[in-house]
């Protein structure tokens, strides 16, 4: 999986690409796919939020899904030519952003580290890239499980 980051210092790189391509491998996604992660100050992310989803206040992570046929435990289908990036042979999942002084505070509020709270934000956008969701109280659980055991085998768990 190729990740292409914008506004991260190199320890956020290789934390989230030790995350996402753990994450990636364990739900048997292809190698062929790609995402971007950026991190954006607290007016950026409200802006964004603002534009995408009409709410004017800053948030933690945004995600935005460009595959429109992928669901919460498939696989990225290769075979759908109109998703592959012609340039790169990938298949690119969409956009992940990242608020990290929202990130900063609420690991201070939740009790771990801020290593812990980035990695949950921006696997938590991945998820949303690949289909889950947490609109209904059977999804969310869904999903934020299988977030807990992502993190839990990187030995990322909540303090």
């Amino acid at each position: 999986m190729k990740i292409y980051f914008s506004g991260a210092r190199a320890g956020e790189k290789k934390l989230l690409s030790r995350v996402l391509n753990y994450a990636a491998d364990s739900l048997l996604q292809p190698e062929r796919i790609s995402l971007s992660v950026a991190f954006l100050n607290e007016d950026e992310i409200r802006s964004l939020n603002m534009e995408s989803r009409g709410v004017d206040k800053p948030t933690d992570v945004l995600s935005f899904q460009y595959l429109d046929y992928i669901r919460s435990g498939e696989k990225v289908d290769l075979s759908k030519r109109e998703y592959i990036d012609v340039v790169t042979g990938l298949v690119d999942l969409g956009e992940v952003y990242i608020c990290r002084s929202i990130a900063r505070r609420q690991a201070r509020t939740y009790g771990h580290s801020l290593k812990r709270e980035t990695a949950f934000l921006a696997l938590h956008g991945f998820l949303h890239l690949l289909g889950y969701d947490h609109d209904g109280e059977e999804d969310e659980r869904e999903m934020f499980a299988l977030q807990e055991k992502l993190l839990a085998a990187l030995n990322l768990k909540r303090s």
